[in-house]
């Protein structure tokens, strides 16, 4: 199978999967802009003629499926469409964020949290990593704050162009009630002088209502004072 035939071949894939799940519309095929979520037509191409919906392509030339003048790219040894993770593409939309906190030498038993608070129109979905240098236990919640903790910077994660987050982050709010921790993980990093040092992360990511607040919680059960820094990167996307 040379390299044009499964061009076209591909081709015929995209256009079957699109005409499936229902984006063509009229005489032109439909992608919906995912930082958006706002429905854009896509023109098919071949040596800059643009086909129509229901027409017979018979030439064996390349063939790419564009957005504008954004085109689909196709790997040249598998013939594979090119694709990049949710995550990496709301870092090029300007939606991804990252914050993260610090402790010294958090005391014996002491806990240490960090809340987002989640703005209007938009859900969060994110992803953590604690680490410490000794035993922990590490849960998250939605919570309800009532005052104090110190707002976070936000950093965002495209540095070309980026819009403001909805949401907040801050350390050691004060809790207005005992919340369900229910699922607290264990943190093995070693006791007192034998403490090595671990880290707990998230593997799905959280998806987060708008307005409200969650928070990640850190106890100190080392038996001694341990370090501890807790990282949260997130993406926001449009609530249709």
């Amino acid at each position: 199978m040379n390299l044009n035939f499964k061009s076209l071949f591909i081709f015929y894939i995209v256009v079957f999967g699109l005409c499936i799940v229902g984006l063509c519309a009229d005489s032109e095929y439909q992608i919906i802009d995912i930082a958006t979520q706002e429905t854009r037509p896509i023109f098919l191409y071949d040596n800059g003629t643009t086909f129509s919906q229901g027409v017979a392509i018979t030439t064996t030339a390349p063939v790419s499926v564009r957005d504008g003048d954004t085109s689909v790219n196709i790997d040249e040894q598998s013939s594979a469409l090119v694709a990049i993770d949710p995550e990496h593409t709301m870092v090029h939309e300007g939606y991804a964020y990252r914050a993260t906190a610090a402790k010294i030498d958090l005391a014996d038993a002491a806990t240490s949290y960090v809340s987002i608070d989640t703005g209007s129109g938009r859900h969060a979905h994110l992803k953590f990593k604690v680490n410490a240098s000794g035993d922990a236990l590490v849960a998250m919640s939605s919570t309800t704050v009532t005052t104090g903790g110190t707002l976070l910077n936000i950093t965002t994660m495209n540095k070309v162009f980026s819009y403001p987050p909805v949401s907040q982050v801050r350390a050691d709010a004060t809790l207005s009630v005992d919340n369900d921790w229910s699922d607290d993980e264990l943190l093995i990093g070693g006791e007192k002088n034998k403490a090595t040092g671990g880290d707990v992360r998230s593997g799905f990511e959280w998806l987060l209502d708008e307005n409200e607040t969650y928070t990640m919680r850190l106890i100190n059960i080392r038996g001694s004072a341990t370090n501890v820094s807790v990282a949260i990167e997130w993406y926001e996307r449009v609530i249709q």
